[in-house]
């Protein structure tokens, strides 16, 4: 039950953050919502810690802002670099890539 309401919390301030973000300066608090929700998901879902790593991994920019972001946040919120480390990824497709071609 907490896990369900903590999942529905996370993906409303993803959602919210996403439509304040364009928005001018009284509304700008947008990204604030989006990586509390975003840390919030990355902690109680596997399919979003999934893809935030998957996204880190292709996109190198990305990874860059997620690990800046972590270092900035309290440590309540932080941990949402360590979860999404693009280094099981990577070992994935190379094992993946390891077997195709075989030994």
């Amino acid at each position: 039950m907490r896990r369900t309401f903590l999942v529905t919390i996370g993906w409303i301030l993803v959602v919210l953050g996403a439509i304040f973000t364009p928005l001018p300066p009284p509304f700008a608090f947008g990204g604030i919502m989006l990586v509390a929700g975003l840390s919030i998901l990355t902690a109680n879902s596997k399919f979003v810690r999934r893809w935030v790593q998957t996204s880190r991994y292709r996109y190198k920019t990305f990874s860059i802002l997620i690990d800046r972001i972590d270092r900035l946040l309290p440590n309540m919120v932080s941990g949402i670099g360590k979860r999404t480390a693009p280094e099981p990824v990577s070992r994935y497709r190379r094992l993946k890539q390891q077997r195709k071609t075989g030994p």
